[in-house]
Order: structure tokens, then sequence, then C-alpha cells
């Protein structure tokens, strides 16, 4: 810790500084790197932050880089700015493709969630964002798409493009509905926090082991989103296996069994088809955008190619069954 807490203290000369993304820089000494995340001051996440990976660490949740702290035990400051340092030795890309790791990674989340379900955020000032109004912005992309539908009609046959809308439209009602609003009411009284981070730079590969690296993006909100993040990012790969998103639950529900309601919403939510909409949404505001509309066409087959899947899916978490 003493030669970590060096390498802060003397990044500024004695590091091999280099950019690395809008609020991360990486330094490396000999062998040995560092990344230091940025949170300007007076934003409360650094020191919110360690008290985060502290909590974890002292559990035994080990699926994350070591924090450097500062040689007094403060996180490093620099020109009005706070930093962070992670450990950061053999770390890489996260394959979302790749069904063993996504698995692996449902286990952790798991883990994750099930210390986390005993953390007070409010006792260590962590300013978490509420993000249970996700029913309403599912909404509006479900409108969005239904509007722009006929822009498509040459990359999907029509019927096509109304079967996946109206899949959207079932799982919005009971997403709309008591179901939806007895588990959110749960949490908006006894507190829960979802990671959020699921993404390359947040869950990467360390000696074949998920990581679980950025802990900034934290918000009250349904934990069970973390699953459907990770699993949606999975099913976006046209053939993907519909056995890998059965079997990552399980491992999800291993350390952290989902309750009936839980397990619905989770289900609903993979049903919408959230990433194509929000694509739809975007090509409608950039019309030219030859990459997103490429990816869009890639989406919209993986749909199509899920269809079978889904409907067992919607069997399964039909709202008849919670009760």
């Amino acid at each position: 810790m003493k030669e970590e807490a060096k390498v802060l203290s003397y990044w500024g000369h004695r590091g091999d500084l280099s950019r690395c993304g809008k609020n991360s820089w990486l330094i490396k000494k000999g062998r040995e790197k560092y990344r230091l995340l940025r949170r300007d001051a007076g934003d409360g996440f650094a020191m919110s932050e360690a008290a985060v990976r502290c909590y974890l660490a002292d559990r035994g949740f080990s699926y994350q880089p070591r924090l450097c702290l500062g040689e007094d035990g403060a996180v490093a400051r620099r020109d009005n700015s706070e930093y962070l340092s992670e450990h950061w030795s053999g770390a890489g890309r996260f394959p979302f493709d790749d069904g063993y790791h996504v698995i692996e990674a449902a286990r952790v989340l798991g883990e994750f969630r099930n210390i986390m379900m005993d953390f007070d955020w409010r006792e260590h000032g962590f300013p978490i964002k509420e993000m249970l109004h996700r029913p309403r912005r599912l909404e509006q992309m479900l409108e969005t798409g239904e509007h722009c539908q006929s822009s498509f009609r040459h990359l999907l046959p029509q019927e096509e493009m109304e079967d996946i809308l109206s899949r959207g439209k079932r799982s919005l009602s009971v997403l709309s509905g008591p179901l939806y609003e007895k588990v959110s009411g749960n949490i908006l009284r006894n507190g829960g926090v979802a990671y959020r981070a699921i993404r390359r730079r947040g869950l990467m590969l360390h000696h074949g082991e998920p990581l679980l690296t950025d802990f900034s993006r934290l918000s009250e909100d349904l934990p069970v989103v973390d699953l459907w993040q990770l699993l949606r990012r999975y099913f976006s790969y046209e053939g993907s296996r519909g056995e890998v998103i059965q079997s990552a639950i399980t491992a999800y529900e291993a350390p952290c069994p989902l309750s009936i309601e839980e397990k619905n919403i989770l289900i609903q939510l993979l049903c919408f088809p959230y990433v194509l909409l929000r694509n739809l949404e975007r090509l409608e505001k950039d019309k030219a955008n030859d990459r997103l509309r490429r990816e869009t066409v890639h989406i919209l087959r993986a749909e199509h190619f899920h269809k079978n899947f889904y409907r067992e899916l919607e069997k399964e978490g039909s709202y008849e069954n919670c009760h």
C-alpha cells in the first residue's frame, strides 16, 4: 500500500501518464498499471466510492481491482479535483458475446447484490440517483418505435416489426401495473442499490475472472436491472443461445435468489425490445448515421432470430403466474 501511495503522490512527475478516456487516466510504473478515476471536487463521488469499495472488501467481495488512496489515507487531489486509483494488472475487455463469461458475470452480480442489500448508502452520503421511473421511459421509447416503424419496411417485413412492437406493449402493460409498483415500493421503503455499470469499461476480465471496476453509477433502483442489462447485451448478438440466458439467471440466483415478482419483472424487461427502440430514437435524430443504421439492422435480425425464445419467456413471466 505504501508503494502504491507513492505512485499517487508523484504521478505528475514520475509516472508514465497517458490520457485514457474523458475522466480516466492511466499510470504505468514498471510493469504495474494504475488507473486514475477523476471525480470533480464537491460532488461526493470520490470518498463515497471509496467507502463502497471498503465495504465490499471487508465482506470478501474480491471481484475488483485494489483501490489505491493517498499516503494520508485520503483521495489524491490536484487542481481542485479528486482522484481514485485502481491497481490495473492484466485486465481486459469483457466479451459480451461469450456465454461462459456472461454466466460467470451473472454470478458475480448476484454476490454483489447479496452484499449490498445491507449497505446503507445514506450513511456514506453517496449521491445516488433514483431510477425507478423506468416504465414511463419505456412507454416513450415504444411511442417512438410505432411512429417510425414505416422507415424500416425495407429491413424487416411489416408484420415482423408489428410483432416486435406488440411484444413491447405486452411487457409494458406488466411493468406499468401493480407488480412493478409493489416491488419498486419495497425498494423505496427499504433501500436498494443497483450497480448499473454493465459495459466494457465497468465490467472487465482479470485472469478470466469478471471484475466490477466502477462504482460511481450506483443508483437507487431494482437490483435485478443489473442482470437485465447484462443479458440484453448478450442477447443482442445474433445467434446467442437461450440456454445461456437461463443459466445466467440460475447463476445469479445462487448467491441471491429472486422473488417471484422480481423474476417476472426481469423476464418482462428482457421481452421489451429496449435496444432496438433506443436505436430507432437515435436514428430519428440522426438519419444519416450509417454506423447506427447498420447496428439497427443487426438488432432487427437478432430480434427476429430470437422470436420463439421471447415467446417462451413471456409464457414463463405472465402476470398471472405472480399470484
